[in-house]
């Protein structure tokens, strides 16, 4: 009889340790993170001293940043520019849009739209996609001038999730003479702002050729985004010790009972 009343003695403090090793297994939380966004150049006037415009060259068009392999990078680089990622993280990366045309026209407008996603169960991911917008305006007439009236419309949008992730959209816009520069973000984390968005309006400007003019229109897009999975954090050494203590002590007194009965 005195076995069997010892070992229930014993079995609360076994039965709690085993329920916090169960507890303290190491258990992933999913992060995932978005980006989006949207630029939209409009073409509202285009005007000439002399009614002629024929002399008026516009182009244009986004370089996007194409999957490498970064052989410098640890793990390389895959999925798109500048990417990293182990264990499971992932992300993906689409545009939508063209070059301008060859004749750009009053009223015309050109979308472009962006976007980039991944995340992580059991690992992590690390993702930055670079879009290069760049516009040519050239007057090729010995004596018009020309005014050009164009508005940029853009749209930026993060949303980050999960245990550790976070997100950017940003665009950066200026031309060569300096009279156009700016720049716009939208950041988002896990922790206290899971989603931003800036849609500020359409942004007016007005560039001036002389002739023999040229300038050129800047408009670049970056999405950036990084999630990892986060376990537990285990108890302290110290406190584990401390247990194996407090059973010792159970098992010592058990068996001092024991022995004297």
């Amino acid at each position: 009889m005195n076995f069997f009343s010892t070992h229930k003695k014993t079995l609360p403090p076994l039965a709690v340790v085993g329920l916090l090793a169960l507890g303290l297994q190491p258990v992933s939380a999913n992060s995932v993170f978005s980006t989006d966004s949207t630029v939209t150049l409009t073409f509202n006037s285009i005007t000439s001293s002399s009614s002629n415009t024929s002399g008026l060259s516009i182009s244009g068009l986004f370089e996007i940043g194409v999957p490498t392999n970064d052989p410098f990078a640890q793990p390389p680089a895959t999925l798109g520019f500048g990417n990293t990622f182990t264990g499971d993280g992932q992300s993906s990366y689409s545009y939508t849009g063209a070059a301008l045309p060859l004749t750009v026209n009053a009223g015309d407008s050109f979308i472009q739209s962006f976007s980039a996603s991944g995340g992580s169960g059991n690992g992590t991911i690390n993702s930055y996609y670079q879009s290069y917008g760049t516009f040519d305006f050239a007057n090729n007439s010995a004596s018009d001038t020309y005014t050009i009236n164009f508005s940029l419309d853009y749209s930026l949008d993060a949303f980050a999730t999960g245990s550790a992730s976070q997100s950017q959209a940003s665009i950066d816009y200026s031309d060569d003479l300096g009279f156009i520069f700016g720049s716009d973000q939208a950041t988002a984390n896990a922790q206290n702002n899971t989603h931003s968005t800036k849609n500020p309006g359409a942004l007016t400007f007005n560039m001036v050729l002389n002739p023999g003019d040229s300038n050129i229109f800047y408009a670049d897009i970056a999405l950036t985004g990084s999630a990892a999975s986060t376990s537990p954090v285990p108890l302290p050494a110290t406190l584990w010790l401390f247990l194996s203590a407090v059973i010792g002590l159970r098992g010592y007194k058990s068996r001092a009972i024991q022995a004297h009965s």
